[in-house]
Formats: C-alpha cells, sequence, structure tokens
C-alpha cells in the first residue's frame, strides 16, 4: 500500500485498518494484545532472538525466561514526532523479581535504534529513585552501552524475526530435494 492510499483514508477508514493489522499481527503471533503494540512487538523481537520464552499476557513482573531460568522484564519506547522520550520507569527492582531489564528504542518505522539488557543489581546502581522506594527511572541514553555490565544487543535486533509461519515455509523448503544435474 501506498502512503498516497493512506492519506486519502478517513479517521475512521485508519481506525478499521489499524485494527485489522491489529487482527493480522496476532495472527501472526507478533502481538499478544489489541492494545499499543509496541510493548508487544519489542517482547516478540526479543523473545524470537534471544530464544526466550514468553509468559502469557499480563504476566506480573517480568515478561519472559531463558532455558536457564533467568527472568526478563522487557521494556520498549518507540521514537515519533515529538516524542523522543528514552525514559523508562522500572517497578519491582528492589524485590529480585526480574534478573534483566531489556530496554528497546525503536524508531517510527519500528527499526531499532539501539537495545540493551542490564543486569537488575546494575539497574538499582544506574536507575534513578523515585518517591516509591520500589520504583527506579532509567534514561536509555547512547552512554548506557558503553557501562560495564550492560549487554548492547541493538545488532542482534536488527533484523525482524520470521514469523512462525515464515518458519515453517524456510522449513519445508529446506527439506526440498533438488534433483541432481544430468
Amino acid at each position: 500500500m501506498r502512503s498516497d492510499d493512506i492519506r486519502a483514508q478517513s479517521p475512521l477508514g485508519l481506525l478499521t485498518m489499524y485494527s485489522c493489522i491489529l487482527y493480522e499481527l496476532q495472527r501472526h503471533g507478533v502481538v499478544r494484545s489489541y492494545n499499543n503494540p509496541v510493548g508487544d512487538v519489542a517482547e516478540w523481537m526479543v523473545s524470537k532472538h534471544l530464544k526466550l520464552e514468553l509468559m502469557p499476557p499480563s504476566w506480573k513482573n517480568f515478561d519472559a525466561v531463558d532455558s536457564e531460568g533467568r527472568r526478563y522484564q522487557i521494556k520498549a519506547r518507540r521514537l515519533w514526532g515529538k516524542n523522543r522520550s528514552t525514559q523508562f520507569t522500572i517497578r519491582s527492582t528492589e524485590k529480585d523479581l526480574f534478573d534483566f531489564l531489556v530496554c528497546v528504542i525503536f524508531e517510527d518505522d519500528f527499526i531499532v535504534r539501539r537495545a540493551v539488557a542490564i543486569p537488575l543489581p546494575l539497574l538499582r546502581v544506574i536507575g534513578k529513585p523515585t518517591s516509591d522506594p520500589n520504583t527506579r527511572r532509567f534514561n536509555f541514553a547512547r552512554d548506557v552501552l558503553s557501562l560495564p555490565g550492560v549487554f548492547d544487543i541493538s545488532e542482534i535486533l536488527s533484523t525482524f524475526p520470521l514469523t512462525e509461519q515464515e518458519e515453517e515455509l524456510y522449513s519445508r523448503l529446506c527439506r526440498i530435494q533438488l534433483p541432481k544435474e544430468v
């Protein structure tokens, strides 16, 4: 679809299109709800690329676990228009309810600008306290990438993962036996 086609749509037409797109993204397993898709897209990308198991939707305190049982809280921001904020509010930082915070910053077109995994003990040091003693604010500025103990996963997330349907098609294509040349 061309951008001119989108511009020609009425507000109701755009919302209908948006609803259809969210439905299709959910069918492909990319999003898990019909809310703002930024968080769901980040959780999906991180879980696919880092081989994590996603918890059920609305699970408390963490979003995914790895094969060794480490728990990951995944947060994302999408930079668009005047909203260029890279600040995150992280709850449950003092209760050991997750092991790593993964932060993803998307450009407005969902291309990953930068992404990190931060161990919880380090987050407690670099996060700013709030009036709630169990909550920290974290500003994901570029200099965070160079801090010792921070894992820069921007490159890992630089490509969009395959959907389950695409993985199945790829798997079937790999099993095809091509005839040998005579």
